[in-house]
């Protein structure tokens, strides 16, 4: 926009916002057309004629008498016509002033117009004063809309009235005073830059850079580099920046930082200048720009994404690179702390000191850590999973039970598998991928031996198994439950029973492993839309599981399991046996295998009569489906690379989701599991195999396998060799293999999930318990806040819940708990002398006796309480996930948040949080320094 300037003494040149302004003026005096005299600069460089408000406009620039009076003669009614003259009133004469408005010259003036434009009686001399007042308001008045200014408030027009009117209007800004944050929400907008670009071009330079001051002097103490970057169009840097200079502030104000990196943040703030000017603010100012943008970009936004990308090359351009590992925001940052966590894993597992769990908590404390999307913290969460694993002593195995190797493998060892499952594919990351490389060679040498263990036991229980000779002795199998006894001793008995109201439904996940069990159960109990709980069978303390048929293989093992006995057949043989076995116990009955669930209807999930049986509860009830998919996995996809949830499994989730609607309890369970191939293993060439892991013993057994005999070898001749080493194979190459004789293939997860639990309340017909965490300690906490196991008595957890399933006292056969079985003792945090002496304090305080006796009735005796706290300070940054409150307070997770609520009436006084739940609502938090001035515990 040209600027004002005298065309001659005292006259200036006047622009089309103000002669809109002063016809708006005359208007107000009742004037709907006529003649407006201007005094001003005789030169017009805008449109000769235009409408205002409806009306034609004539603009004639009169640089003398005789030219004012030749163009009041060739005036028409019903218009307007402006003159602007340089003349004054006695030049003109009384018989030209009888034509104007006013009967006088009217002497432009942009801030009255201004005034009138936002309704005001006065202006603050703040928004009149200063260089550049009159082009101020000159942008003022271009830049009104169609509706107005929004009227002055108290009647006096402030300069942050009136910029911040400019600023919604126009540069999309949301109202009020601005502040930092704010600010730096706007300029994260892709149209930011755009707005301020139009508004330059439409109100001109003044208006547009008076309003980015107003908009910088929010930023207070960086105000200097905020102004600048808007300014020079950088709007969309100011967050990036932030982010940047506060990393490089970190580095100078830590007095422990080295040499070396105070040397590259000061070199980074220099060379910084040519972006932000000069001088660039001290540390303190930096780092509170950079705290500002990190609580602004936590949420997962495309926003979010183009700063934290944008602030990644930034710091690249400043060569500070190596300083990201102390952002808590950058992507940069996150990389660091990764691949120090990745060198620290490495140094640990060389067995040099390695802070393994400090360093993953660095990398938790990161914005990012909660990326579900991120394949790298996945594997690393999985690494550290293993490494604690790899520091808990492993009992020894030699010469003990079956029962016992059962228990480990399903309260363990599958979890390990769960974890190597995630790892094995690796990130792409080269650092990373190394330290991964080397761990899994130390995990896979510990589960092997752990597996050839196994495999002996297994040997000599096949061997040593005697034959069924009636129901009362089918338990007997020395505390390994069988899986031709699992309709026997569960599932009939479960639909038999009338407290049960809407029956069961019993999957069967053909090829689903203990690991694969523990990732499905996983999100079907903690997703916040699958509405299901897990619950244990009667008398036992943990989930269950069986023993497979040998060779580990469909035709025999899941035969066996409909058959309710040992037996080799096909589908055919499973649906005839299933139907005689639950007519003989009073149970109707379904049998569908894969083919029957198939939906000939386009866009429904399961086939209608499959439906209908589902939903049929009081005429079928007991309803079983055999899904493929896993099984279909070993041969054509890739089991050890697929997230097992609900929607990873054809069918599941739409079989539940009826399952649930219809409030059926429903029984997961499988007839073998599988190995996954790594690519590490070799093929060994057998004459006479029934699988790639299952031969004759026409030749001895080799390293890697075992020789297996008795009655539960129903093929070659009852006397077969299994692979046991998961790299062993005697086929061609797939995707995974069964048939052999490791406890990924030959142990069976039994779960029981039960509809609709919350933690206020349970279903009052059917009465099983609801399970503790499964997981073991070591899977969310660290090694050196490991809880003690309970012991499992032998056969527990495998099969002898059977005898349990008798009528109570009350009549019924299951009995509804909140709390967990029996058998499962709390749990004991290992806890330091520091989170001991912390425990100890409160409870001797007076201030914690007060509140244990004002609280109403609590379910978590004091004790539990301060184990609690003493496990949250021995904690690195005192947080523990809540499947070990769940575990250390002895309670089901699905019921953990009661008892966390009651904790938190105890140690939360006067509202002030000295614990908390976390904003990811998984994670218990701990303010030790609150608490222990809350309780006066000392220092």
């Amino acid at each position: 926009m040209t600027t004002i300037t005298d065309a001659a003494p005292g006259r200036s040149t006047v622009r089309l916002p103000v002669i809109r302004a002063l016809l708006d003026d005359a208007r107000r005096h009742k004037y709907v057309d006529g003649v407006l005299g201007v005094r001003a600069s005789p030169s017009w460089a805008g449109p000769e004629t235009f409408n205002h408000e409806g009306v034609p406009v004539r603009v004639v620039a009169c640089r003398s008498t005789l030219a004012v009076r030749e163009a009041l003669l060739g005036r028409s009614r019903g218009r307007w016509l402006v003159l602007l003259t340089d003349r004054d009133e006695l030049d003109l004469g009384a018989g030209v002033l009888t034509h104007l408005v006013g009967h006088r010259l009217r002497t432009p003036d942009p801030w009255d117009a201004v005034r009138h434009s936002f309704s005001a009686t006065g202006i603050d001399p703040t928004l009149t004063g200063g260089a550049g007042a009159r082009d101020l308001a000159l942008g003022l008045l271009t830049a009104t809309s169609v509706d107005g200014w929004p009227a002055a408030r108290g009647g006096v027009l402030t300069r942050d009235h009136a910029l911040a009117a400019v600023a919604v209007q126009h540069l999309g800004w949301s109202g009020g005073s601005p502040d930092l944050a704010a600010v730096l929400e706007w300029s994260t907008r892709p149209d930011a830059v755009p707005r301020i670009a139009d508004l330059r071009e439409l109100a001109g330079d003044v208006l547009t850079d008076a309003v980015l001051q107003w908009l910088a002097a929010a930023a207070l103490g960086v105000r200097g580099p905020v102004e600048h970057l808007l300014r020079t169009g950088q709007v969309s840097d100011l967050a990036p920046w932030g982010l940047v200079m506060g990393t490089v502030a970190a580095a100078l104000a830590d007095g422990s930082a080295s040499t070396a990196e105070r040397e590259v943040a000061a070199a980074a703030r220099i060379r910084a200048e040519a972006w932000l000017g000069t001088p660039v603010p001290a540390p303190p100012q930096l780092t509170a720009w950079s705290e500002v943008v990190a609580a602004s970009v936590t949420a997962r936004s495309a926003a979010a994404g183009r700063v934290l990308a944008r602030a990644d090359e930034l710091l690249r351009r400043v060569q500070a690179e190596g300083l990201a590992g102390r952002s808590p925001v950058l992507r940069a940052g996150l990389d660091a702390r990764l691949v120090v966590l990745a060198e620290t894993l490495r140094r640990a597992g060389d067995g040099t000191s390695g802070d393994v769990e400090t360093a993953w908590v660095t990398v938790r404390s990161h914005q990012l850590a909660d990326a579900t999307d991120d394949v790298r913290l996945r594997a690393m969460e999985a690494a550290v999973r293993l490494w604690r694993w790899l520091a808990t002593p492993e009992p020894s195995g030699s010469g003990s039970p079956l029962a016992e190797h059962i228990s480990r493998h399903t309260t363990e060892h599958a979890w390990v598998d769960t974890a190597v499952a995630v790892l094995a594919g690796g990130t792409g990351h080269p650092e990373l991928d190394t330290a991964f490389e080397a761990l899994l060679h130390r995990v896979r040498s510990r589960r092997a031996a752990a597996d050839e263990t196994f495999a002996q036991a297994l040997a000599v229980h096949t061997l040593d198994d005697p034959p069924d000779t009636g129901p009362g002795t089918r338990r007997s199998h020395g505390g390994v439950w069988h899986v031709e006894d699992l309709l026997h001793d569960v599932v009939l008995p479960l639909a038999a029973a009338p407290q049960v109201e809407s029956g069961v439904l019993l999957l069967v996940l053909d090829g689903m492993s203990a690991a694969i069990a523990n990732q499905l159960v996983e999100h079907l109990t903690t997703s916040r839309t699958s509405g299901w709980a897990e619950a244990v069978l009667p008398g036992q303390a943990r989930r269950a599981s069986t023993l497979a048929v040998l060779p580990t293989l469909t035709k025999v093992s899941r035969t066996s399991l409909f058959s309710g006995e040992l037996r080799e057949g096909t589908q055919e043989t499973e649906r005839q046996a299933f139907q005689a076995l639950t007519r003989a116990a009073g149970v109707s009955s379904r049998l569908i295998h894969k083919k029957g669930l198939d939906s000939s209807r386009e866009g429904h999930a399961v086939a209608d009569d499959v439906r209908a049986a589902v939903e049929d509860t009081a005429g079928t009830r007991l309803v079983a489906c055999v899904l493929n998919a896993v099984d279909d996995a070993l041969d054509r996809s890739d089991p050890g690379g697929t997230t097992w949830d609900a929607d990873a499994v054809k069918h599941l989730a739409p079989l539940l989701q009826l399952a649930q609607q219809r409030g059926r309890v429903v029984v997961l369970t499988s007839d073998h599991g599988h190995v996954i191939e790594r690519r590490l293993g070799e093929q060994r060439r057998y004459a006479s195999i029934s699988s790639g892991r299952s031969r004759s013993d026409a030749e001895p057994a080799g390293k890697g396998e075992v020789l297996v005999s008795g009655r539960r070898v129903l093929l070659h001749g009852g006397r077969a060799v299994l692979a046991v080493d998961e790299r062993v194979r005697f086929g061609p190459l797939k995707a995974g293999y069964h048939g052999g004789g490791s406890p990924a293939e030959a142990v069976i997860p039994v779960v029981v999930l039960v509809p609709g639990v919350v933690p206020t309340g349970l279903p009052a017909e059917v009465a099983l318990r609801l399970a503790g965490p499964q997981a073991p300690a070591w899977w969310t906490g660290p090694v050196t806040l490991a809880v003690t196991p309970a012991p499992v008595p032998t056969g527990a957890a495998v099969g002898e819940p059977v005898a349990a399933l008798e009528p109570t006292d009350e009549g019924h056969l299951f009995s509804w708990s909140t709390q967990p079985a029996p058998a499962t003792p709390a749990a004991t945090p290992q806890a330091s002398a520091r989170g001991a002496d912390v425990a100890r304090r409160l409870l001797n305080s007076a201030a914690f006796a007060a509140q244990v006796d004002s609280a109403r009735r609590s379910a978590v005796t004091p004790e539990l309480v301060a184990a609690l706290v003493a496990a949250l300070v021995d904690t690195p940054g005192q947080r523990l996930l809540l499947v070990d409150v769940a575990r250390l307070l002895a309670v089901p997770e699905a019921v953990v948040l009661g008892p966390v609520r009651q904790v938190q009436q105890l140690l939360n006084l006067e509202g002030y949080e000295a614990l908390r739940l976390d904003v990811d609502g998984t994670t218990l938090v701990l303010d030790e320094a609150l608490l222990r001035e809350q309780f006066e515990l000392g220092s």
